[in-house]
């Protein structure tokens, strides 16, 4: 595994720590260590004489565990992954700062290590939350890339519509040619001796292939660089290979610029030879922890104190690339923002993929070029300034304005793109953040004949495809509740909705569809008596003209939709009659399953106070003798039972009297 960084010095040293601390990084490399002591014995060489201080390091952690066994033989017998699973770091609290949760990383395992172990260091067992959010899985909580950040959103629509410059053409053959292993065209021999480079090492087993790939492709993207920017990129050029990046199990290579301080960190560039599986380091978590220790050790920096920290991960597995976001909110995030890119001469037969690999290599450069701009701003804020509240980094960036006081999350899906805002005139509005084009003419002539709720301002579209809309806010304290939580006369609502339904209909000429009446989407206003004053219709995302419009893709199986599959399907206004009926039914279903629910409680309540005020009748007594009395002969019963059969002899006589 080879590990490039674009930075202006070498990754610190964890600093040295006491025995006690260092058990679980000892504990974790003592298995590396052995192999390492067996090689660089068999070659007649120690770690120092070689100059691997990094080896050295291990070689002390392991004879201080050595130490703490001998003396207080505590510590039991495991292997690597337990010992790693037994003292795992746990996620901290949220209101423990942002520096409880950097502190996890001073006692991580070495980058390299982020093969075997990374399922137990990124998911602790004690803990509920992930270390990292590694493509934004569907339970995490982080945000977007395109939303942490505009330079990522910036870097998306470049890949999109960028105009292809010469330059990164002649780059991305360039690579191609030197990355593919096949395309070597010279006779047997030497097509073997050029292959042969990227093998495995017969004797020292160390994928020297790593390394020659790695400085391939460092040359020819520093070059591309360097002639895009030759301010930016100044005497960019790679370091000496160290004797401790020579070993077999860490590839890390520097690459300095004397002047590039503001660039530092961003970007990370992780090697592998080839897609397989094995004692191979993922190239992701390993990105992701190179990215983690850099962290840490600009804990007090104002970088990370006014921005998200963003930076480009570059993974380069044999000859495909592919890049990703890595950011830091409350926790550390890498999102992929392309697909892995086969980097082969196709020009003649797929020029497209051609201009598409060149055009992400232009907007690699531009998003450097961008984040040059943010770093040199952030390093430069005055020290009298307050430095930005980290929770408002979880936010998305285009709420990072002056203009919004204060900023809420609505819904309890954490993945729900609608806010609750307050802004600098006190005026409270309700914003949604939408990747598809929002039809905001039909909303503001459904807020007009007040269908839905008024329309603030036009809808506004920011980097990365995202489209801001905000409308006005629905406040439960005017009344305003969810058709879910509705527990009024439904005869009502549903002639009040119906006709509500009739008006939507006769927007945009009589043709205007909504796709998503479900009962959250619907809002009714009561007074104290549950009496419908108003109704309106929310999340208009879908909207649009029968005909035309049609439903999204990777619907939910589990809502009330009017069709079974209704997946790319065309919308019509029969379907949006259906599904408002389909969801008064549930609600309606809902509420009196909740009265149900509440009923037996009455009638037991009630049941223990008759049973408080009323005497039981002689038969009643009987049974319940009967029922408490142990399995005895009868004439242990005593007098009781006697006087109990007395009054019910005496209770059936006079019954018979009355009945005659």
């Amino acid at each position: 595994m080879t590990t490039s960084k674009l930075v202006p010095k070498a990754f610190p040293q964890a600093p040295v720590r006491t025995a006690g601390l260092l058990v679980m990084d000892a504990l974790e490399a003592i298995a590396k260590v052995e192999r390492q002591i067996d090689k660089v014995q068999a070659g007649g060489k120690t770690a120092v004489a070689q100059g691997r201080a990094e080896d050295a390091h291990w070689l002390r952690q392991k004879e201080q565990l050595i130490a703490l066994r001998a003396l207080g033989k505590q510590l039991p017998e495991m292997n690597c992954a337990q010992a790693q699973r037994a003292a795992g770091a746990q996620v901290p609290l949220r209101d423990g700062g942002q520096d409880a949760y950097l502190d996890i990383f001073d006692r991580m395992p070495p980058p390299r290590t982020f093969g075997g172990i990374w399922a137990e260091w990124n998911c602790p067992p004690n803990s509920p939350e992930p270390m990292f959010n590694i493509g934004r899985p569907y339970n995490a909580h982080g945000l977007a890339a395109a939303l942490a950040c505009e330079v990522f959103g910036n870097f998306l629509d470049r890949c999109q519509d960028l105009p292809v410059q010469r330059a990164a053409c002649v780059a991305i053959l360039n690579l191609s040619r030197d990355l593919c292993e096949s395309y070597s065209s010279n006779t047997g021999a030497e097509a073997m001796k050029e292959i042969k480079r990227y093998l495995p090492d017969a004797k020292t087993k160390c994928r020297g292939g790593e390394t020659t790939m790695m400085w391939a492709f460092r040359r020819h993207l520093l070059t591309y660089l360097q002639s895009q920017n030759a301010e930016i990129f100044p005497e960019l050029e790679p370091a000496s290979v160290s004797a401790a990046s020579a070993s077999a199990h860490d590839g890390a290579v520097s690459i300095c610029g004397a002047s590039w301080d503001e660039l530092a960190d961003s970007l990370l560039i992780v090697g592998k030879q080839d897609f397989e599986t094995g004692e191979g380091s993922n190239p992701q978590m390993q990105a992701a922890a190179c990215y983690a220790v850099g962290l840490a050790s600009r804990r007090s920096h104002p970088i990370l104190k006014e921005t998200v920290v963003p930076a480009f991960g570059l993974e380069v597995v044999g000859n495909s690339i592919k890049v990703s976001a890595l950011f830091f909110t409350n926790k550390i995030c890498m999102e992929p923002l392309t697909d892995f890119i086969t980097l082969m001469d196709f020009y003649d037969s797929q020029p497209k993929r051609m201009y598409y690999a060149a055009r992400v290599l232009q907007a690699v450069c531009m998003g450097l070029q961008d984040l040059h701009q943010l770093y040199t701003k952030a390093e430069h804020t005055p020290a009298a300034l307050p430095a930005t509240d980290q929770s408002s980094l979880q936010l998305p960036d285009m709420f990072r304005r002056p203009s919004y006081e204060e900023v809420v999350h609505v819904g309890s899906n954490p993945r729900s793109s609608t806010w609750q805002c307050i802004k600098g005139d006190g005026s409270t509005t309700l914003p949604k953040i939408t990747t598809a084009p929002y039809p905001s003419g039909l909303h503001q002539e459904a807020g007009q004949a007040g269908v839905v709720p008024q329309l603030r301002h036009t809808t506004r579209k920011y980097p990365g495809g995202q489209y801001l809309i905000e409308m006005d806010y629905l406040n439960p304290a005017d009344g305003w509740l969810a058709l879910n939580h509705f527990s009024g006369n439904w005869s009502a609502a549903k002639k009040i909705l119906e006709e509500l339904l009739i008006q939507w209909q006769a927007c945009c000429n009589g043709r205007a569809v909504h796709g998503d009446l479900r009962a959250p989407n619907i809002f009714l206003r009561v007074d104290a008596a549950q009496r419908i004053l108003e109704a309106r219709f929310l999340d208009l995302a879908w909207a649009g003209e029968e005909g035309t419009a049609s439903y999204p893709g990777f619907l939910s199986g589990r809502a009330n939709w009017p069709l079974d599959d209704p997946n790319g399907k065309p919308m019509t206004q029969a379907l949006d009659c259906k599904q408002l009926q389909d969801s008064l039914q549930l609600c309606q279903r809902a509420a009196r399953a909740r009265q149900r629910a509440l009923r037996p409680e009455a009638a037991s309540c009630r049941a223990q106070l008759s049973a408080s005020h009323t005497k039981p009748s002689p038969r009643q007594m009987a049974r319940q003798a009967k029922l408490h009395s142990p399995k005895q002969p009868f004439n242990c019963h005593g007098p009781l039972v006697l006087l109990q059969l007395l009054q019910l002899r005496l209770h059936r006589s006079s019954v018979d009297q009355g009945n005659n």
